[in-house]
């Protein structure tokens, strides 16, 4: 699909500039709000909920 060799998490750097400050733990699932494409795996809407975080660490949706 993304024809990568290799894949790691972001580091909180690059977390902190990808999102304009949001801290990782904190950032939501869905990132077009920051411009990032989304891929998700099919099964996530067999879920009757989906409980995410809302780009703060104290506070989900």
């Amino acid at each position: 699909m993304f024809q990568a060799e290799d894949t790691r998490f972001a580091t909180e750097e690059e977390v902190d500039e990808i999102t304009s400050g949001v801290k990782p733990g904190g950032v939501p699932p869905f990132g077009k709000s920051f411009g990032l494409e989304v891929v998700s795996d099919r099964t996530l809407y067999d879920n009757e909920k989906i409980i995410s975080t809302l780009g703060v660490l104290f506070m989900s949706l």
